[in-house]
């Protein structure tokens, strides 16, 4: 299935509900400065910076303010000069498993401060990096600022610095995400539909415990020796090797060879298009398993004895071939995740049952 854009626009009324952490008193008549806004008595959260930036190397003149909610969600909102603000407010969304403040605005829309739009991001309520899950081990506090609470939070928090500031009310609020942004712009829509009044998702990765086990499994394929994580199974000479065998055979699909496929999924490349992978790997000497997952020098990647069952099984493997398509993929991968599982005699038993 290919994964396109997701929009989901919301037709709720602006203002149903109020807004997180206002202050007792409001402006009268006019907004709170920038370096003021860290002596207003906020309520749920805290202000730990308030600067004016000049105008610098294109960026225009800008309010930076950061701040922490509930202990542990950070963020960062960025708000236009007051005459240049176009009365709309953009989220945007985080990648992986965030763990710094991210704002995908600034990639996806770098010119939104040009265009006048005030936007927040968020670090989702923990620190750590993309890939890093180790956060949220015995907190399930985190795992919910994580799954939608803090994107929720920190929209109503930045929501109400900006009516603060600006001392009038937000026009349209938007929230724009891609990947993991995507899925929680795809949260946002389903739990808290107020909150944004459109909503961009791009490629949303919603199905968030199945990537997480699709992940596990990727790399169970490329480390199968768990005491040995020195280096992948598909090396860096693999990895240009598959690459240029592809590019070799299908560049010139579309009419141009110009390095680049237009549509990767017409190509009818498949591993056993590969025979020169089995060069590659003879010249190292090694081949990374054998058929009971220990390292095996394989003199011969013609063989088709025992300690080399797996080199050959990549030349003509129908299991592997099969395997891969009951698992919606024939890519290089998927076969060596079915080579992963040849290499013992108890699993072969279990295919032939």
């Amino acid at each position: 299935m290919n994964i396109g854009f997701f929009v989901v626009i919301s037709m709720a009324s602006l203002l149903t509900s109020s807004p997180y952490g206002t202050p007792s008193s409001l402006p009268s008549d006019q907004g709170i400065e920038c370096q003021n806004l860290m002596s207003v008595a906020w309520s749920g959260f805290e202000v730990s910076v308030a600067e004016d930036h000049d105008a610098e190397d294109g960026v225009p003149a800008h309010c930076l303010v950061r701040g922490i909610i509930d202990d542990e969600i950070r963020f960062e909102l960025l708000l236009p000069a007051p005459d240049a603000w176009n009365g709309r407010f953009v989220m945007g969304g985080g990648g992986g498993f965030v763990g710094t403040v991210e704002n995908q605005l600034t990639w996806l829309a770098p010119d939104f401060l040009k265009r006048g739009f005030a936007s927040v991001g968020t670090d989702t309520g923990h620190q750590g990096t993309a890939i890093d899950a180790s956060w949220a081990i015995d907190r399930r506090d985190r795992e919910i600022n994580f799954g939608f609470r803090a994107v929720h939070l920190t929209a109503e928090t930045a929501k109400t610095i900006i009516r603060m500031h600006y001392g009038r009310d937000i026009g349209y609020s938007y929230f724009i995400g891609c990947s993991r942004g995507g899925g929680q712009a795809m949260m946002e829509s389903q739990r808290f539909p107020d909150d944004f009044d459109g909503i961009v998702s791009g490629a949303p990765a919603f199905n968030w415990t199945g990537l997480a086990a699709q992940m596990v499994q990727t790399q169970q394929v490329m480390y199968p020796n768990s005491a040995d994580l020195s280096a992948p199974v598909v090396t860096p000479e693999i990895r240009q090797l598959v690459s240029s065998t592809i590019l070799e055979r299908c560049d010139a699909a579309d009419g141009l060879e110009d390095g680049i496929l237009n549509n990767p999924q017409d190509c009818d490349f498949e591993p056993g298009d590969l025979p020169r992978l089995m060069e590659v790997m003879s010249n190292r000497l090694i081949f990374p398993w054998n058929c009971w997952g220990k390292q095996t020098v394989c003199p011969d990647p013609q063989s088709v004895g025992s300690t080399c069952r797996c080199v050959a099984a990549l030349r003509s493997y129908p299991d592997c071939q099969r395997c891969a398509q009951d698992n919606h993929s024939r890519s290089f991968l998927g076969a060596l995740g079915c080579l992963v599982s040849l290499r013992s005699p108890a699993s072969s038993a279990r295919r032939s049952a």
